[in-house]
């Protein structure tokens, strides 16, 4: 019997966290122990390599890439967001091959399984829960039509919808067999992600319950972890494989600190070439395991805060943020480790008060002059959460703004017809709000994403000095804002956000030291958005060497001695190539020009004298023209060490 696993498609620009899919390579490793042929295809690895997947061919390619393993049970896995991209993929290879089985698992799918049944009639079962015992069980059932399955297995069965009767068995960690990494072809995620990351699973579940989150719902009370010394092994085979980096997935690598601190001592003396990042519940990072993390290789951190105003805490059953003092010397002590928290934030809704709003941007500000990054989330029922059991009055439309806007989504992620039919059952393509007013929502928390990473100390001096409503500020966007924003590229909407925001904000009555802070991080802002150097032919003494011209010398100029509340100045601004922008400004011996540093975190601006400006103009004329351009070797010298010319290709 061969059994195909598939990994639908989720992201497509961002390959920093491009990994093999661990859950089925996990799941194809343990059923091959019950000698059962198993094939993984990855379709977001193959979206990834190919961006021309992406459209309307996207499910006839997919499905005969499918039909060509000629599998006898296809599985698919959902966080979700891509949910019903496997639904869609079920239902066009049921009705290419009638007699396939079709197995759906994973947190989203469990939680709809008698849902799935009911409505869609080319899904034959649905595993809730950990999957393994499960999955065997179904196997070996379509083997010999006799076996009983467990009780977190939903089915068909002569068009009846039945349920498992056989106790759940949950298999020990230490049981489970190495993830099945021959099944992909690892140099095709190390080609796309240099960071050559791997996933790893140390343990399941989480001790804490919040409200909004699938883990209590998908593990229940089963929270367990692997021993320190398996998963010191088990990293020191992926370090063999090629890895470099781990990201560990379980819910909360603090569920146990003894457990926590015994790894990190482990990891230490191991002195595995290999650094790490984790979940971890903000409370539970106190001074000696933060000092640990750091020993044993961890430089990253992802914490929820989530919840901020009391009212908040207590909706999502998340009462950890009390004491900001102290909480802010979590972060900051983890920071002082080599270790850098990413703080998440939950907007609920539409019409919260603003007052709980503009805590969680304060308090977000605050986590950014630490120094910490932030990720900013609407809040979304997820079906089978203690919250969205608590709301089942609520009526729900389709609207697929979240993943268009706020995530890094393929086309065929975005469009998703089973939602228009039934909302309900897909969060992330449907809203419990008025539809107008939750995709202004989610444009507006897009854009403030886009001003608290880009403009921080601006938006705290406006906050905190002049005692103003930034969200009450981002009502300039309506209805026209989000078709706008729609309708740009995905690499041009943060530029464009930021733009739009300057024109509006410029009008403010703002003290002088703001007005500088926004000038110097607007231009930063935009700096950042442009990434990819150029090539460009240079001459000296004779010799054409092809070198590397540095990404920022092609940006949207910066007069930064010009008046940046003008929105005049603004719109002269946007469009202009570095070179294009040289008969603009106004004659003078030197200009003020905003340059972003290699790290692309710092920033200054340089004064540019007209000797080099001129250098540079011919510089980036010359990457659009392929035309040569002479330099002595003192020039050349200069240019390359300031960063100008970044590489030279022998």
């Amino acid at each position: 019997m061969r059994i195909l696993f598939i990994n639908p498609p989720n992201g497509i620009n961002d390959a920093n966290y491009l990994a093999p899919p661990l859950g089925l390579l996990t799941l194809a490793s343990f059923v091959r122990q019950f000698n059962y042929e198993v094939e993984i295809v990855d379709l977001n690895l193959e979206i990834f390599a190919d961006k021309t997947l992406d459209d309307e061919h996207f499910y006839q390619k997919s499905c005969e890439l499918i039909s060509e393993k000629n599998p006898d049970i296809v599985g698919f896995t959902s966080m979700c967001l891509e949910s019903h991209v496997s639904l869609e993929i079920a239902r066009q290879i049921k009705s290419r091959i009638p007699n396939i089985k079709t197995i759906f698992g994973g947190t989203h799918f469990g939680a709809i399984a008698n849902e799935l049944l009911e409505k869609f009639d080319f899904v034959d079962y649905v595993i809730t829960g950990e999957g393994e015992h499960a999955l065997i069980s179904i196997l070996d059932k379509e083997a010999s039509a006799k076996m009983a399955l467990p009780e977190n297995v939903t089915y068909r069965f002569d068009d009846k919808i039945l349920k498992g009767v056989t106790e759940v068995q949950r298999f020990a960690l230490e049981e489970i067999p190495f993830p099945a990494y021959d099944l992909v072809e690892l140099e095709k995620y190390f080609g796309l992600n240099p960071v050559h990351l791997f996933n790893y699973e140390a343990g399941r579940g989480c001790v804490f319950k919040c409200s909004f989150c699938y883990s209590p719902f998908h593990y229940g009370d089963h929270v367990r972890n692997k021993s320190p010394d398996k998963v010191v092994v088990e990293l020191a085979n992926l370090v063999e494989l090629g890895a470099r980096h781990i990201f560990f997935v379980q819910d909360n690598f603090l569920n146990s600190p003894r457990w926590a601190s015994e790894l990190c001592i482990s990891l230490a003396d191991a002195d595995l070439p290999l650094t790490w990042e984790c979940y971890s519940t903000y409370p539970q990072l106190k001074s000696p395991i933060i000092e640990l993390l750091s020993k044993a290789g961890c430089i990253g951190v992802f914490t929820g805060i989530d919840a901020v105003s009391i009212s908040s805490q207590k909706r999502m059953n998340k009462p950890f943020l009390r004491d900001w003092k102290k909480t802010s010397s979590q972060l900051t002590e983890c920071l002082t480790n080599g270790i850098l928290p990413m703080c998440a934030f939950i907007l609920e809704e539409p019409d919260q008060d603003i007052e709980k709003t503009d805590s969680t941007i304060y308090t977000a500000l605050e986590c950014v002059k630490l120094g910490c990054e932030i990720h900013l989330n609407t809040l979304s029922l997820y079906n089978g959460t203690a919250l969205a059991r608590g709301s089942s009055e609520l009526e729900f439309q389709y609207s697929a703004i979240k993943p268009e806007l706020l995530l890094d989504t393929p086309k065929v992620v975005q469009n998703n017809k089973f939602a228009k039919n039934f909302p309900e059952l897909f969060p992330y393509h449907s809203t419990y709000c008025k539809v107008d007013d939750w995709e202004i929502f989610a444009s507006k928390s897009h854009t403030l994403l886009t001003l608290i990473l880009g403009l921080p100390e601006t938006l705290f001096r406006f906050v905190v000095d002049e005692r103003k409503s930034l969200w009450r500020f981002l009502g300039y966007i309506e209805n026209d804002f989000v078709e706008w924003m729609r309708n740009l590229d995905v690499f041009d909407r943060r530029e464009a956000a930021a733009f739009e925001f300057a024109r509006n904000f410029s009008l403010q009555p703002l003290s002088e030291s703001i007005r500088s802070l926004f000038h110097i991080e607007l231009a930063n802002v935009i700096l950042s958005a442009k990434k990819e150097p150029r090539s460009v032919t240079i001459s000296v003494n004779g010799i054409n060497s092809l070198t590397e011209l540095s990404w920022f010398v092609n940006f949207e100029t910066f007069k930064i001695f010009d008046d940046f509340s003008r929105s005049d100045v603004l719109n002269s601004l946007k469009g202009q190539t570095f070179s294009n922008a040289v008969n603009s400004i106004p004659a003078r011996d030197d200009h003020h020009v905003a340059l972003l540093l290699k790290d692309k975190k710092s920033f200054r601006v340089n004064i540019i004298n007209s000797e080099l400006w001129d250098t540079l103009s011919s510089l980036e004329y010359a990457s659009n023209t392929n035309t040569v351009v002479p330099l002595t070797d003192a020039e050349k010298e200069n240019l390359m060490e300031n960063q100008w010319l970044i590489a030279q290709h022998t």
